[in-house]
């Protein structure tokens, strides 16, 4: 299974959380790694979100690879109970009868433990600066982060085709999140999401078509749509008013 493996501190968070008076608490870490159908029943579990939920400081607690898995399968369980999402057109919101789908699609284990890998990687926004040549003893400097889509495309066009995956997951990577989280941010959404589309299928493609990522990666490019709707989901349930300080964007 993709990105799997609990850290220590959050199986210990876990079973304290769930089955405090459990006695073999080495063996219930064990069957929450080694099981998805046990992991979602108890990082899924009602009691897990409520607890996190109600607790400001819980960042600090446990990783948020964890936090965000919690929200996505909170997510996936309130998903269940629908019948429809929303979509926004302009500024209206309009039902849209795929949540079946969408269940389908978070329902992928590697699925959805990708996205929660996705969301932590935007607790903490690197910063970079690139120097460009313009001319004979001539240098330009750039500085961005790593969710400037339009920088790290250029950045892309600088380097060698071999060392350009990391940069095409980034770009997917951030069209999804911005679309998911905060799309309140974007004036205008299809070419964000084309944008999302193009770059993980190129990041798929770089992959051997063998690797469990690579099917990660081809799903969200067919799927993009899909894929933003667990997003929105927990951004305007849950995250409402914590995302911003959460993620540090203004």
């Amino acid at each position: 299974m993709l990105l799997s493996e609990l850290k220590d501190k959050d199986l210990d968070f876990i079973v304290n959380t769930v089955a405090p008076e459990f006695k073999n608490k080495e063996q219930l870490k064990r069957f929450i790694n080694e099981d998805p159908d046990f992991r979602h029943g108890l990082v899924g579990s009602d009691k897990m979100f409520e607890k996190v939920f109600s607790d400001p400081e819980i960042l600090v607690k446990i990783s948020p690879a964890l936090y965000f898995e919690i929200l996505l399968r909170k997510a996936l369980n309130d998903l269940e109970r629908l019948s429809y999402t929303y979509e926004k057109v302009g500024s209206y919101k309009i039902a849209v009868f795929d949540v079946s789908d969408v269940v389908e699609f978070l329902s992928d284990e590697n699925v959805l433990l990708y996205l929660a890998h996705l969301l932590s990687s935007f607790t903490r926004i690197e910063k970079y600066t690139l120097w460009i040549k313009t001319g004979k003893n001539i240098w330009k400097r750039i500085n961005f982060t790593d969710m400037d889509v339009e920088a790290l495309k250029k950045m892309a066009q600088m380097i060698e085709e071999e060392y350009r995956f990391g940069i095409y997951k980034r770009i997917a990577d951030a069209c999804l999140f911005i679309l998911g989280v905060f799309p309140e941010h974007l004036k205008e959404s299809f070419e964000t999401e084309e944008e999302g589309k193009k770059f993980y299928k190129l990041a798929g493609d770089y992959l051997s078509s063998e690797t469990e990522l690579a099917n990660v990666f081809w799903q969200l490019s067919e799927k993009f749509n899909l894929a933003k709707k667990p997003l929105n989901f927990i951004s305007e349930n849950y995250l409402r008013w914590k995302k911003h300080q959460i993620f540090g964007l203004n």
